[in-house]
């Protein structure tokens, strides 16, 4: 654990430490929120909703040393963090089946041909995510991006996840990223994909 995050070690979830990953699997009522910034999103939630476990992830170390502050700042309980690149070993980490709703905002849409590569939302990840939910379980995606929503829709089709609704007014909090968005007049796009 690198030593700044030491500082707020209760908020953290060191994802390398075997006892931390067991206490995930055995967690009801978790959600994830993958890419979660520096913790907005995800500690509003916590404080809306005091019996749901969260766990913010994202791959940058600054954003969740931020979001770390934050959580200590709020006192905010039902809320952790943890470093993590999602892009691999996702389903040797949460592998109960235990997550209920999963949430991505505004994911790098990677529009330039050559970067396209980069996308978080494929098929195959897509896959990986319906390895670890519930059944019914929900997994929210907004992007400020139509190529990228066409693209997610595209994946979707191709994955293990046939069902998916668009723009289904959820009344969640609202993400920096969101806010700027709306203070330019520029439309966020959302889907939700079920479970079946």
């Amino acid at each position: 654990m690198k030593y700044k995050i030491r500082n707020f070690e209760e908020g953290y979830v060191d994802p390398s430490e075997p006892n931390n990953i067991f206490l995930l699997n055995n967690k009801e009522n978790l959600s994830l929120d993958i890419g979660c910034g520096e913790g907005e999103f995800i500690i509003e939630l916590g404080k809306r909703n005091p019996n749901k476990f969260y766990l913010g992830i994202d791959i940058k170390y600054g954003r969740i040393l931020k979001g770390l502050k934050k959580l200590n700042k709020d006192n905010v309980r039902n809320v952790k963090f943890m470093n993590f690149n999602v892009s691999f070993l996702t389903n040797k980490i949460f592998f109960s089946k235990n997550i209920n709703e999963i949430y991505i905002n505004n994911p790098d849409p990677w529009p330039k041909d050559r970067h396209s590569k980069n996308r978080i939302l494929t098929k195959e990840f897509l896959d990986t995510l319906f390895s670890i939910i519930k059944k019914k379980g929900e997994i929210n995606i907004n992007t400020d991006s139509k190529e990228y929503l066409d693209f997610i829709k595209n994946q979707i089709s191709n994955s293990k996840f046939k069902e998916y609704k668009e723009n289904v007014n959820q009344n969640l909090p609202i993400t920096k990223f969101q806010n700027y968005y709306s203070s330019i007049n520029k439309e966020i796009h959302s889907i939700k994909i079920i479970k079946s």
